[in-house]
């Protein structure tokens, strides 16, 4: 069971990352605070998501 939530939480953040940056670099939806919009914890954790989903394209 533990493992399948493993798989799960993987994959949602692996959708969000694809879903920021769609929104972020093909809608050009910029904002300083669109980091709460997506449910980050911090400013940072954004950022990250941000460069790891450049970096599947």
């Amino acid at each position: 069971m533990t493992l399948l939530k493993q798989k799960i939480e993987q994959l949602i953040a692996i959708n969000r990352q694809q879903w920021l940056a769609e929104c972020v670099y093909r809608y050009g939806l910029k904002s300083t605070d669109m980091w709460r919009l997506y449910g980050y914890a911090s400013y940072d954790d954004y950022r990250k998501d941000l460069a790891r989903s450049l970096q599947q394209k």
